[in-house]
């Protein structure tokens, strides 16, 4: 409460509280903060910036008008107070652990805080007031802003007028005070982007994706005729993937599950565009790719490839994941292998998990751990005497990566393909518009090192889950039993055709092109519901207690194995990526997911997460599912702060916008 008191003297050494500061009450120094001023220093440039406001601005305007909801609910009697925020300190609600943004509620007696969503589904879940031991009462709080003065609806404002200045499409909520039936996110993506060697700015707001760049003999009306014929040769819906499939089997199964199928039934259908390289060489012709999976998933061969992002953009701004390979040719193989780790921290203490029944094991020498990694006969054994299947628990833990691994921080971040979202300080890694005096959250990198399980198709490496921020992914190292050879490559490469890998992906692995690591499946997020479906039908058929606040994703506690991918395909047409991750294979997996690994072989993987344009929305939805999970999981504090990114990265956005 500290920051929210107004003080004044009463005489010569006395002050006495004067009740709490309104938003007029601010400095000029307090409003700096959150005003579009333009950083010189700012890599952002004008098409950056239009992108990101194309992508972002809609999520802002549905935030400024849950704020003004908010500020309807109180009384007209009723001043607002205004708490200044404190550098370095995370606010969160008391009853859901979301850091708070702007309005919020508080107790005048013992600073009990309150956000706009728990405010507004009630009191149910409130504790009692600590100062009068009474339960806490709507109208007994204090309605409270963190914003100073009037600068989020002023930036609001300059939004609006940025947007029809620069003649973006404006789509949001409070266009014209009506919301849209559809949200236009796809496909904004502007020549001036694309084109990079192209310094004029203009209002052209093309649809098609162009490849009008000075590297290119490409013509430009030409390939616009090829864009518009990828998309009427390749767009297929979940009906058509089913190849036309209406049995009575299928439409038993929707018809049963038409309460969440009908959530979105407003909106248009989902699509899935798949390409083939004699479409997109005439694109993209500067761009070394390939199409796997039927030619819905996207391999970029250049890791280092300028270009890279423009059919990145194309494929990420549907959430569909992209892997880009040989970036192994930027690593440096000796600070990677199973051997150096256990050369420099084999003394250290470490949990680690059986990846068989989830138990962890408490305070291991991770000697232990690495030792077994490419050795069967040197593994710690289960109770059966079997060698356990082993994953090394959080690790590095709390300790900042680049500190405890510098060397190899500073090679990561030379391997990770597309630093412009792979880094802390990308341009499209938005996370990174918010400002120093705020707590950053930790993003990465992480590393996850596990033993493969090739010869048991029921055991993953990580359980199906989903995060709450895109992520990339990388294969730093491989390695394969060397007293147990022959049998492991060969359940690999069974693994591979039973989980349903293309052609393409068969033949990269067959022919020694690469060696394998792990197994991916990954699915689009919009099929997230459908999957939390099918996983509580299977626990009722098994008679398993589902319990309250659970959540079949979000707990881990599932891996999807051939039946239960098969039943997801048939009664509920949910087809998702299935990609073999090779050594110096990066994967871009998008925000809200569900993706699980299996470890064909024993793997060293090191990943970065970052929060693009392209996917803010499912880190907004992801937000307020995590709220309603019990207080003891390991999702349920909001640590990603999203509202405060979006509101610092339009600030951005707009101040570069208008000082163009």
């Amino acid at each position: 409460m500290t920051t929210c008191r107004r003080l004044c003297q009463a005489k010569q050494t006395s002050v006495r509280d004067c009740g709490f500061c309104e938003p007029s009450d601010c400095s000029a120094e307090d409003v700096l903060l959150w005003v579009p001023i333009l950083d010189p220093t700012t890599t952002i440039t004008i098409d950056i910036a239009k992108y990101i406001v194309q992508h972002v601005g809609n999520r802002f305007c549905k935030l400024v008008e849950q704020e003004k909801e908010a500020m309807s609910w109180a009384n007209l009697k009723d001043k607002i107070a205004w708490k200044r925020p404190v550098h370095q300190v995370r606010e969160i609600c008391d009853v859901c652990c979301t850091t708070l943004f702007n309005v919020h509620w508080v107790c005048s007696k013992c600073g009990y805080v309150i956000c706009i969503d728990c405010y507004k589904t009630g009191a149910q879940r409130w504790e009692k007031c600590v100062s009068t031991k009474c339960e806490h009462l709507p109208e007994d709080l204090i309605i409270t802003q963190i914003i100073p003065s009037d600068a989020l609806w002023d930036l609001c404002k300059k939004l609006h007028v940025i947007r029809k200045q620069y003649g973006i499409h404006i789509n949001c909520i409070c266009s014209d005070g009506v919301p849209s039936m559809f949200e236009d996110d796809h496909n904004i993506f502007s020549d001036d982007f694309i084109n990079s060697n192209n310094n004029n700015n203009n209002n052209n707001n093309n649809n098609n994706v162009n490849n009008n760049n000075n590297n290119s003999n490409a013509n430009p009306t030409s390939a616009e005729e090829n864009g518009e014929q990828i998309i009427k040769m390749s767009v297929m819906t979940h009906n058509q993937r089913q190849g036309g499939n209406k049995n009575h089997e299928n439409t038993t199964a929707y018809n049963m599950n038409k309460e969440f199928l009908m959530r979105n039934a407003n909106k248009l259908e989902h699509v899935i565009v798949k390409y083939n390289i004699e479409m997109t060489s005439k694109l993209f012709p500067d761009v070394p790719h390939k199409w796997l999976d039927g030619g819905k998933l996207l391999q970029l061969l250049d890791p280092k490839n300028p270009f890279n992002v423009k059919i990145f953009h194309q494929q990420w701004q549907n959430s569909q994941p992209v892997i880009i390979s040989n970036c192994e040719q930027q690593l440096k193989p000796e600070l990677w292998t199973p051997q150096s780790f256990q050369n420099e921290f084999g003394d250290l203490l470490n949990d680690l998990v059986d990846c068989g029944n989830k138990t962890v094991l408490e305070g291991c020498k991770m000697a232990q751990f690495w030792e077994g990694f490419e050795h069967v006969q040197k593994r710690m054994k289960d109770s059966n005497n079997q060698p356990m299947i082993l994953k090394l628990k959080d690790w590095p833990p709390t300790a900042d990566f680049s500190d405890m691994l510098p060397s190899r921080f500073t090679n990561l971040l030379e391997a990770l393909p597309l630093p412009e979202y792979s880094h802390r300080n990308g341009v499209f890694n938005i996370v990174s518009n918010l400002p120093d005096f705020f707590v950053r959250p930790d993003l990465g990198p992480k590393m996850y090192n596990a033993y493969g399980s090739a010869l048991d198709s029921k055991v993953g490496s990580t359980n199906l889950h989903l995060d709450i921020s895109d992520a990339v992914n990388l294969m730093v190292y491989v390695g394969v039993p060397y007293d147990d050879t022959e049998d492991h490559e060969k359940a690999a490469i069974e693994a591979m055709r039973q989980a349903g890998c293309c052609d393409e992906t068969m033949a990269r692995v067959v022919n020694g092109a690469c060696k394998p690591g792990a197994l991916w499946h990954i699915y689009d997020p919009h099929d997230s519901d459908k999957i939390r479906h099918l996983l509580t039908k299977v626990s009722n058929e098994n008679g398993e207690p589902i319990e309250a606040n659970s959540d079949p994703i979000h707990d881990q506690s599932w891996y999807l194995d051939e039946v239960l991918r098969d039943r997801l395909l048939k009664e509920y047409g949910v087809e998702g990526y299935t990609i073999v991750q090779c050594v110096g294979d990066s994967i871009f997996i998008p925000a809200g997911a569900p993706h699980q690994v299996r470890n064909l072989h024993s793997c060293i993987k090191a990943a970065e997460d970052f929060v693009s344009p392209e996917n803010v929305d499912y880190c907004f939805q992801l937000t307020q599912e995590f709220r309603h999970l019990s207080k003891f999981h390991t999702n349920h504090e909001d640590k990603l702060q999203i509202k405060n990114v979006i509101f610092h990265t339009i600030k951005n956005a707009v101040s570069v916008m208008q000082n163009s």
